[in-house]
């Protein structure tokens, strides 16, 4: 076959003569992404809710709610190994009303996210209630504790992932072939055959595969 530029006739004859090859890496991502999905499962999130008095800056307690400080008493009180860089990717907090502050957790489990959200907002009114703090010295409550957690089910997740990690073995699968056929210099079409020697065809039959 020559180098010219396929159509689509011609790709998708070859497509069909190299099926078993597109299948194995269909399949094969298809196997990636279950395993993607299996090896990194989810995350959860949970939420607890924190109640300010009014006369204080809700932009500033929401980012105090998830800083450094915070977040080191938390991880005293969770007693985890987790760092406080993997602790802050997990904690995100922000101003539900002028006086209510939300903190969300990440975890792996509910109880684990559960636990975080309420570390984090434990730590949270003591650090803004303590003397260590004079300028942001405020009294708070927990007007929510997390008790739930939600995200994305596993079962899920295997599916998306499985589908796309097929879909995208199905299209590398397809590119190698074409790429591959493409440089294929070997005459195996009728046409390609009877044009390299010079003879027009006369009839053709169609003949069985063993």
């Amino acid at each position: 076959m020559s180098e010219q530029a396929l159509d689509l006739g011609t790709s998708l004859r070859i497509l069909r003569q190299h099926k078993p090859i597109v299948g194995i890496v269909a399949a094969l991502g298809l196997s990636a992404g279950v395993a993607f999905a299996m090896l990194k499962p989810p995350l959860l999130t949970s939420q607890a809710e924190v109640a300010l008095p009014s006369s204080y800056n809700i932009a500033t307690q929401v980012f105090v709610a998830s800083s450094s400080p915070v977040l080191t008493i938390a991880l005293r009180r969770l007693g985890s190994p987790m760092s406080l860089q993997a602790l802050r990717g997990r904690v995100r907090s922000k101003s539900l009303t002028p006086t209510i502050v939300s903190i969300s957790a990440e975890g792996e489990t509910a109880a684990q996210a559960e636990d975080i959200a309420n570390a984090v907002a434990n730590s949270y009114i003591v650090f803004i209630g303590s003397t260590d703090s004079p300028g942001l010295r405020t009294p708070a409550a927990v007007l929510q504790p997390a008790t739930s957690a939600t995200g994305t089910p596993l079962q899920d997740r295997l599916l998306v992932t499985g589908l796309l990690g097929a879909l995208l073995g199905l299209l590398i699968g397809a590119i190698v072939v074409l790429a591959t056929s493409r440089n294929d210099r070997r005459l195996q079409e009728r046409d390609e055959i009877a044009g390299s020697i010079g003879i027009p065809v006369l009839t053709s039959v169609s003949v069985g595969r063993p």
